[in-house]
């Protein structure tokens, strides 16, 4: 916990193993009224932050991954769902024009399109 001297001033307070008083209070001689972390305490902290983030770093890295294989089979999902529903298009439209082959659909479709661009 930072001492009264340490915390409103947002400084860093700890003190070297054994010491009662933070280094800062040391440094300016004054009694030191908080419990400053030891530094071997502050470099297990650090070392354990260190640890975290490269941990933090290896699951957004994975997540990244992993929703670019989502994105790419929600694309892939989405475009077979495309090709099916003109493929039914398709197929109603040779139920409604009685086609028998989808070639001769789009025989039947050019000869109308030329007709049209004739016209």
């Amino acid at each position: 916990m930072p001492c009264g001297y340490c915390e409103p001033r947002g400084l860093k307070c700890w003190a070297k193993e054994g010491h009662s008083k933070c280094a800062q209070c040391t440094r300016r001689g004054r009694k030191c009224d908080g419990k400053g972390i030891s530094i071997l305490e502050a470099d297990r902290f650090a070392a354990e932050k260190r640890r975290l983030e490269r941990e933090e770093e290896v699951a957004e890295n994975e997540l990244l991954e992993l929703q670019q294989k989502v994105n790419e089979r929600l694309s892939r999902l989405m475009r077979l769902r495309r090709q099916k529903k003109q493929l039914q298009e398709r197929g109603d439209e040779m139920l409604r024009r009685n086609v028998e082959t989808m070639d001769d659909l789009e025989v039947l479709d050019n000869a109308e399109s030329f007709a049209a661009v004739e016209a």
